[in-house]
């Protein structure tokens, strides 16, 4: 799929991660058997390199393609199990939906640097994962060999859904062209057709947070415990700060800690600075050499009834300063006192959002509640044509309405419910497509049940939405026996070897 966008060119494999917000990856440990052998990354490279410096380029290429996207990935731990262990595309709990891992390939003359997968549905584990050449010249910077950073943006990309660019200056160009500092124009035009561009939060789109005068107020989120959490809020620049303000509770002697969490969130390496009413400093912890971590401040200099501010930044100037977070306030210990002072009210500033209460529900079940669980799910029969289901609801903010269909051709199938989140699943629960109210997915083979879950996209009730599933253009296909669950042709995108000229 070839586009064009201002006179460059990039092309879309076609694949993307269902799930864009929490994209995960880690790297495979030696004597795991990977695509070309066994697999000896960790020893070759801590020996070339040192360990934590080249997981650094890694993570760092990642970020890179992070910084441009409307995507987060975040880092987690892997296990000895092989590559292409049967499992979940996304989100399997073994390891990274992304997998690093490298081995001498049998040919010492072979010209591959690295090898990618594209995302699912190519494969089931394997989408996505990555192999080096460890018999390749790697260096950090260049000198003579091949850049690590730059081999790794290009695979990375691959891993994202970007084929091969026909442009020789942009990263996806299918030859190694030396070192690469970023991304092309090209390139994030490329990444962005696939998952648009990275978004302002829903308290930034507000015009909240961007300021001292527009600090976030968590206050009432605090409840009996003293404790909340604030998510879905992201740096989306370098440089960029984002503000948060508490109001102290009545219980003299209290400690307050404010956590930045991007720990299995995203690869966000955050500060956190903590400031007085007066604009005094209280305390700040950053780790400039981590990404996907968690920085706390902690301070006994509390008191009862004042206001406290929170401004949350990158650690580093580079794309580690971008990425989604959470943020973590408790307050704890002190005792109640006997006859507590009257504190003079505190009046918020205009424009500073005060988290709203938790209001109960008005809106009532529909008439196929509970179907909660694939279990329970609604069955709609065959849809040879199109059906729609009226009247329906979410009740709740958690509500799941599950529902089960079976194709009557091959071809492209449609399912709308307009405001809603939609995620369709395999027999399996193998989740095969998400969006939010619209989404179509190819379906290869005739009669093949597949599970629908609408669930609230914004976090609110639904009083009335519709389902309607349809054939798009179904058609015959002359296929094999391919079970859903089985792995599809996988598709490698290799980059050999070209000497600059």
């Amino acid at each position: 799929m070839l586009l064009a966008t201002v006179g460059y060119d990039y092309i879309l494999s076609g694949t993307r991660w269902v799930n864009p917000s929490h994209i995960t990856y880690s790297v495979a440990p030696d004597g795991v058997l990977w695509d070309h052998g066994t697999s000896n990354l960790n020893a070759a490279f801590n020996a070339k390199f040192g360990n934590g410096v080249w997981q650094r380029q890694f993570a760092l290429a990642l970020a890179t393609w992070q910084s441009v996207a409307n995507i987060n990935i975040a880092q987690v731990s892997d296990s000895a199990l092989g590559f292409g262990t049967f499992g979940k595309s996304q989100g399997d709990p073994r390891f990274g939906d992304i997998r690093l891992g490298g081995a001498p390939f049998s040919n010492s003359s072979n010209p591959t640097l690295a090898i990618g997968y594209y995302p699912p549905p190519q494969g089931t584990t394997e989408a996505g994962d990555l192999e080096i050449n460890t018999t390749k010249n790697f260096t950090i910077g260049g000198g003579g060999g091949y850049d690590l950073y730059s081999v790794l943006l290009h695979e990375t990309g691959h891993a994202l859904g970007l084929d091969h660019s026909l442009n020789p200056n942009t990263v996806m160009f299918a030859n190694y062209e030396g070192v690469r500092a970023g991304l092309r124009p090209e390139d994030i035009a490329g990444i962005q057709a696939i998952y648009g561009p990275r978004t302002l939060d829903a308290y930034q789109a507000r015009g909240l947070g961007l300021g001292w005068s527009s600090a976030i107020d968590v206050t009432a989120g605090l409840g009996s415990v003293r404790q909340t959490t604030v998510g879905n809020v992201a740096l989306n620049s370098i440089g960029a700060t984002e503000y948060f303000t508490v109001i102290a509770p009545s219980t003299p002697g209290a400690t307050l800690q404010v956590t930045a969490a991007a720990g299995n969130v995203s690869l966000l390496s955050p500060k956190i600075s903590l400031y007085d009413g007066a604009g005094n400093l209280l305390g700040a912890a950053a780790n400039p050499s981590a990404w996907s971590n968690n920085v706390s401040v902690t301070t006994a200099q509390i008191v009862p009834g004042q206001r406290y501010f929170v401004a949350v930044t990158g650690a580093t100037s580079d794309a580690f300063a971008i990425g989604a977070y959470q943020l973590q306030v408790a307050f704890t210990g002190g005792t109640s006192p006997n006859n507590p002072a009257v504190t003079p009210p505190q009046v918020t500033p205009p424009g500073m959002i005060t988290a709203p209460p938790v209001i109960g529900s008005k809106v009532g079940p529909d008439r196929f509640e509970s179907n909660n669980t694939f279990a329970l799910a609604t069955n709609l029969g065959a849809v040879p044509g199109a059906v729609t289901v009226a009247n329906l609801t979410l009740d709740t903010s958690s509500d799941l309405d599950n529902f089960i269909f079976r194709n009557g051709k091959a071809g492209v199938y449609r399912v709308t419910a307009t405001g809603a989140a939609i995620r369709i699943f395999d027999g399996y629960g193998n989740q095969l497509a998400a969006g939010t109210g619209d989404v179509s997915i190819r379906i290869f083979k005739p009669r093949t049940s597949l599970y629908v879950q609408i669930s609230s996209a914004t976090g609110t009730e639904n009083a009335n939405y519709s389902l309607i599933v349809s054939a798009k253009n179904a058609r015959a296909v002359a296929t094999a026996s391919v079970k859903v669950r089985r792995p599809l042709h996988r598709q490698l995108a290799l980059w050999a070897v070209r000497p600059r000229v």
